[in-house]
């Protein structure tokens, strides 16, 4: 074909029809999904903390007391369903393009190489899962959701000291209004706080301030693992131009791999194993927790590599919003007027943070856009796409927290 000015145009495949009212419906069937799956989750997570389980004779009551355990069995269950997860999608049928790519992918995830990084990350990953696990022995749920949330604070914090980056003001006034709100949150105790700390650890707990200061250092301890995971899993996946879902299947494979020898040393496994013996109605929840937590992953995975990682910020924000507030409710968490403040004070610089990124993106896109209107049609929108997928480990690291 050839052009007004004599140049040859390049012809192009018609490009797959996806329609605005099947975007939207897949959009709607994931949000449901991630809020389904994680508020599910975040409901288990805490009941297995918190609830009394009966012995088989049922002679006695005792409460789960295994972090650890549960760390494992979440990665575990994460890794067992992206295993078949990779099966069913290397099942279905592709193309002699896609069928290469696809076998060029799992021949650089199972090298030499690729699996030093995988330990890497996959170790740095189960650290922050360890430390946060264990933040809920000594802080109450909703707490521990909030200060989770407010990953930006210790990233900028970081940046303005070793980088010596410049913020703006608002970036400045959102940093301090989720500042101002998890310290707001965090200053009173709650109704139940001190029983729960009683139940959740072997021995009397006096609930002084210094239980709760080891409650504080494992979350702090948590963001700051956050904060490295997430740039070496997009290492990672740059490097090695890795599916998403091959990626799940490796950090979690080397996560479990990695817990197997924690529980070995600590001797945890042990305990645990002969605790869900002697008390099985704790199986019930356990198959729960690990199935919502490996459901939800995957519908974070789809968001980000099929719509964008902002777009799942703006999910999980308003989610762990309804989460806090489901634990409230089923829990019966008693809030102070300060507390209930402090709560909305957080997640409002949160939704304000997910919003100007939002913005920003969509800014950054229309520039980008225009400036190369002239170039092969399709081009931005599979390099944009490609981009959301480089990102899925990031935005994935915040579901996983559920």
């Amino acid at each position: 074909m050839i052009g007004s000015h004599g140049e040859r145009a390049i012809s192009m495949p018609p490009r797959p029809v996806r329609t605005v009212l099947r975007r939207s419906v897949e959009f709607s069937l994931c949000a449901v999904g991630i809020y389904a799956t994680y508020l599910g989750y975040g409901v288990l997570h805490e009941r297995l903390y918190w609830r009394l389980y009966r012995t088989r004779d049922g002679a006695a009551y005792d409460r789960f007391r295994y972090p650890l355990f549960l760390v494992f069995w979440q990665c575990l269950c994460n890794a067992s369903v992206s295993f078949f997860s990779r099966k069913i999608a290397r099942s279905t049928p592709h193309d002699e393009r896609l069928r290469f790519n696809e076998k060029r992918r799992l021949y650089s995830a199972g090298s030499a190489a690729s699996s030093r990084f995988y330990a890497l990350v996959a170790a740095c990953h189960v650290v922050a899962m360890c430390c946060a696990f264990g933040a809920l022995i000594y802080v109450p749920y909703p707490l521990q959701v909030l200060a989770k949330s407010s990953k930006m604070i210790p990233i900028m914090l970081t940046g303005a000291a070793m980088r010596r980056k410049r913020y703006t003001r608002t970036e400045i006034i959102r940093v301090l209004l989720i500042t101002f709100g998890v310290v707001q949150f965090s200053r009173q105790r709650h109704s139940k706080e001190s029983t729960f700390r009683q139940a959740a650890v072997p021995g009397p707990q006096s609930g002084g301030g210094h239980q709760r200061h080891l409650g504080w250092a494992l979350l702090l301890m948590s963001l700051v693992m956050d904060g490295i995971v997430g740039p070496l899993q997009e290492h990672t996946r740059a490097l090695f131009d890795v599916e998403a879902i091959h990626f799940m299947f490796a950090q979690n494979s080397w996560a479990t791999f990695w817990m197997t020898l924690v529980l070995l040393a600590t001797g945890q496994g042990v305990a645990a194993w002969s605790f869900l013996r002697t008390h099985p109605s704790v199986w019930r929840d356990l198959f729960g927790f690990g199935l919502l937590s490996a459901m939800g992953q995957h519908f974070v995975f789809y968001v980000v590599c099929h719509f964008s990682a902002l777009t799942l910020a703006m999910i999980t924000t308003t989610r762990k919003l309804f989460s806090v507030l489901l634990s409230i409710v089923v829990f019966a968490h008693r809030l102070s007027v300060g507390q209930a403040l402090g709560m909305c004070c957080a997640f409002a610089g949160l939704l304000w943070e997910a919003i100007a990124s939002l913005a920003t993106r969509n800014v950054a896109g229309s520039a980008l856009s225009g400036k190369c209107s002239s170039s092969v049609p399709g081009a931005q929108e599979k390099q944009a796409s490609g981009a959301s997928c480089r990102n899925t480990s990031t935005s994935v690291h915040v579901g996983e927290e559920g």
